[in-house]
């Protein structure tokens, strides 16, 4: 008898274990891919706003070199848009040009961007290092954290609390960068200044 409890205590321990095992099994697999799905709406979404901006931005002349010159975003950071902003740009102008990507390191020159995208993976003193080292160009400096238009961005991404897209417009940032930002874009956005 002895034996047999025995053994049924032991099964008891395996068969919870076991159980443990699987219920960890199914919520690693299960929560990551729910967020992959979430975070992959998510950047699909952000990819349209992005190249909606070659729409609802005008930029000047001089951003330019030549009339054949292609649009130029770049992506500095950790590159959340992958194949995905490759197949935009290569189905899709910008502004009648086509579009040229950039992936690009915080030291690297982005003077020829015409948007730059930071991504989540730049620390904010790396952030304001490029937000101040491209006041001088007409580049649009999009965001990917709330607050980034503040510190002198001209855009940022930010969740809303239900979950939802929002976009801060900082518009003297824009001017400073001799960028016209759209009314239609502006009604769409809290409005920020630099602090």
């Amino acid at each position: 008898m002895d034996m047999l409890k025995l053994k049924r205590i032991q099964w008891q321990r395996w068969s919870r274990y076991v159980w443990l095992a699987i219920f960890a099994l199914f919520a690693m697999g299960m929560v990551p891919s729910e967020a992959r799905a979430q975070s992959s709406k998510e950047y699909k979404l952000k990819l349209a706003f992005l190249y909606n901006f070659t729409k609802y931005v005008t930029f000047p002349a001089e951003a330019f070199k030549t009339d054949q010159s292609a649009f130029v975003i770049g992506i500095v950071g950790t590159d959340p848009f992958g194949a995905n902003l490759d197949r935009l740009a290569k189905k899709r102008p910008a502004q009648g040009r086509r579009i040229e990507v950039l992936r690009l390191l915080t030291t690297d020159d982005f003077s020829s961007c015409h948007i730059l995208f930071i991504a989540k993976s730049i620390s904010l003193i790396e952030t304001d290092k490029i937000i101040s080292a491209s006041e001088s160009f007409p580049t649009l400096i999009v965001g990917n954290d709330e607050g980034i238009a503040i510190r002198g961005g001209v855009i940022n991404f930010y969740l809303k609390s239900n979950e939802t897209l929002g976009m801060e417009i900082n518009p003297k940032a824009a001017r400073k960068r001799l960028l016209t930002i759209n009314a239609k874009l502006l009604s769409l956005a809290r409005i920020v200044e630099t602090q």
